[in-house]
Formats: structure tokens, sequence, C-alpha cells
């Protein structure tokens, strides 16, 4: 079964500026790119059993 993943675009406007929240992966690989590496944030859903 493949896994389900989602995600959410975080915004505000600031002083009728549009602000958006971008994360930055983490770990030794990525802490000198900065270029392309940008996304929203997001993540694998679980499945909850509820009893």
């Amino acid at each position: 079964m493949p896994r389900k993943s989602a995600g959410i675009l975080l915004y505000r406007f600031n002083n009728n500026l549009l602000e958006l929240m971008l994360v930055h992966p983490g770990g030794p690989y990525w802490s000198n790119k900065n270029s392309g590496v940008w996304s929203i944030p997001k993540g694998n859903l679980k499945k909850m059993k509820i009893h």
C-alpha cells in the first residue's frame, strides 16, 4: 500500500505583504545548501486505530 503524506501552506499578511512559512531540511548534508531545497511543511500520515 502506498504511503500517504500531507502538507500545509501557512501564510499571513503583514502590512499588506504576503508572508509564507517555508522549511529547510536538517542534517549535515543540507547544512550548506539553500538554493532549491526550501519547501512547505509536510510529513507522512499515520493510520489511527479507533477501538
